[in-house]
């Protein structure tokens, strides 16, 4: 469980520091990837969280393929919780 939390920390200070300099992109990616991590550990409220973010800065960057795959599992996800 350390290496999780120390993985999302280095992924989280990721995603800001490509906000910072203006690589949306990059930082939807490690957004995605952060939601992931949280879907493989069941913990979907995080990972929805997560993954809007992605979507979000996916679609900022006119990437829509990515923000439409981040927002489908976020309504599977919903869905689920229901």
């Amino acid at each position: 469980m350390v290496l999780f939390a120390e993985a999302i920390s280095c992924f989280e200070q990721a995603v800001n520091h490509f906000m910072e300099i203006g690589r949306l992109n990059m930082a939807a990616r490690y957004s995605k990837e952060i939601g992931e991590l949280y879907e493989a550990e069941q913990d979907f409220p995080q990972s929805i969280v997560h993954l809007e973010r992605a979507a979000d800065l996916f679609q900022s960057e006119e990437v829509t393929t990515s923000a439409n795959q981040c927002k489908l599992k976020v309504a599977q996800f919903a869905a689920q919780m229901e």
